[in-house]
């Protein structure tokens, strides 16, 4: 039987009020959890990782990423993932709500639109070169420290501001992966958009109609962002959905058809195989 996908919002037992925690995964593996560390979760959080030793491969939406020492791994809110339990392993992980990030509502922000923090970031690990490593030890070291001090009134400020370093030095690293030119800011209205109404309409002219932009804008900017046009695009995010669904949960194709308005099971088929070559079944099958 298929496991469920276990919806889980940010909860600390060392310091609930920040909205932030680090740990090393070994301190969490010794926890009393309410759910095996293998179990798939859909975190409504920010989840950094940081490898220590050991080499785990770390399920992220139907991928296996490998994060051994010194790689980073990202897992933005909305993205399903479990961990690999593997003996040896640890890595720190850094946890955070996006109200903590406090991003700046000036488009001038760099992290407004990051790509290390985007649900849609197709490989969210990074290989962090040896050049680079000094400077990621020496940014989670004062996390570590200001973290670990008795809460004062500048405590909350000064986390904030070195999570902000960390991440930044991260999406710099991001950002020699592509040669691509930063998409468009209406391009973060879209994504929030889209994983809002994924299930409810898969029309281009529905989301441009609902961004305040021609559906030519928007294949420019996906096309941008993403070297897909917006239809492509809105059928991946679906088509991601529906895997989860039939990998993690029992819902019938007959029960996703309706949450994803086809007008019948057939068409969801006929769908799901176009993108995938497998039926739902199969899938599930394979994967469940």
């Amino acid at each position: 039987m298929a496991r469920g996908i276990l919806d889980i919002g940010f909860r600390s037992t060392v310091r609930p009020e920040l909205g932030f925690e680090l740990m090393r995964f070994s301190q969490l593996a010794r926890r009393d959890l309410p759910h095996p560390l293998d179990a798939y979760t859909r975190p409504s959080f920010f989840l950094v990782y940081i490898g220590l030793k050991g080499r785990a491969r770390h399920p992220i939406d139907f991928e296996r990423h490998l994060i051994g020492p010194h790689d980073v791994a990202v897992v933005a809110p909305g993205r399903v993932q479990a961990f690999d339990p593997t003996p040896g392993l640890d890595m720190w992980m850094v946890l955070f709500t996006p109200e903590f990030l406090q991003l700046s509502a000036n488009d001038a922000d760099p992290l407004r639109g990051a790509k290390l923090l985007s649900p849609f970031w197709q490989k969210p690990v990074l290989r962090v070169p040896p050049s680079e490593r000094p400077r990621l030890d020496t940014l989670i070291d004062h996390l570590q420290h200001e973290y670990a001090r008795p809460a004062d009134g500048v405590q909350l400020a000064l986390l904030s501001s070195l999570l902000r370093s960390l991440l930044l030095n991260l999406e710099r690293l991001a950002a020699k992966t592509t040669t691509k030119a930063d998409p468009p800011p209406e391009l973060e209205a879209f994504q929030a958009l889209l994983e809002r109404r994924h299930a409810e309409t898969r029309s281009v002219d529905d989301y441009a109609r609902a961004l305040g932009v021609t559906p030519r804008r928007l294949n420019q900017l996906t096309r941008t962002a993403f070297g897909a046009g917006a239809k492509h695009t809105i059928d991946a995010r679906v088509v991601l959905e529906l895997k989860r669904l039939l990998a993690y949960t029992t819902l019938s194709v007959k029960a996703l058809s309706a949450r994803f308005h086809f007008d019948e099971p057939t068409n969801l088929v006929k769908f799901f195989k176009a993108h995938t070559g497998l039926t739902p079944l199969t899938f599930r099958q394979r994967n469940g």
